[in-house]
């Protein structure tokens, strides 16, 4: 395994990283996800630590989902959202989240946090919202919050 820092050539053997090559060790595309997750965490306060959280209503998923809202108030008192939902099936799975009393606007283009692009989008006057996940995966998923809903 070669260095990732310049200067530095191929490990001796017997001395090479700890886990394997940088990026490489057994796990890495496991962790990729949460990774790219914890760097959108400073554009979406929902993502830090001491946001609010909220278990949303499934329709769909059965016990083998999960899906929160977390959100914190910004500077100027208005709410980012962000979406998590977890899929615990081997298979994949489009999980169905009851939006009807919750602070999820409707008719809003959501982001995808984790693979960058638009997320599932919330079609206009929904009651309910659409979110395809991978076997064994989950999705960190930016949203406008409404002033009026869930109260």
């Amino acid at each position: 395994c070669t260095s990732p820092l310049p200067g530095y050539g191929p490990s001796p053997s017997g001395d090479e990283w700890p886990g394997g090559c940088v990026g490489k060790c057994a796990g890495a595309d496991r962790v990729k996800a949460t990774l790219r997750a914890l760097r959108s965490a400073q554009s979406h306060p929902g993502l830090l630590p001491g946001s609010l959280r909220v278990v949303l209503p499934l329709t769909s998923g059965g016990k083998g989902a999960y899906a929160a809202l977390r959100y914190k108030p910004d500077a100027s008192g208005a709410k980012k959202g962000v979406v998590i939902v977890f899929n615990f099936s081997h298979r994949p799975s489009n999980v169905t989240i009851n939006i009807q009393y919750t602070l999820i606007a409707s008719g809003q283009n959501t982001v995808d946090l984790i693979q960058g692009g638009m997320g599932p989008p919330v079609q206009p006057h929904a009651t309910s919202w659409v979110v395809s996940v991978e076997g064994h995966g989950w999705k960190a998923i930016g949203v406008t919050l409404s002033k009026n809903k869930g109260r």
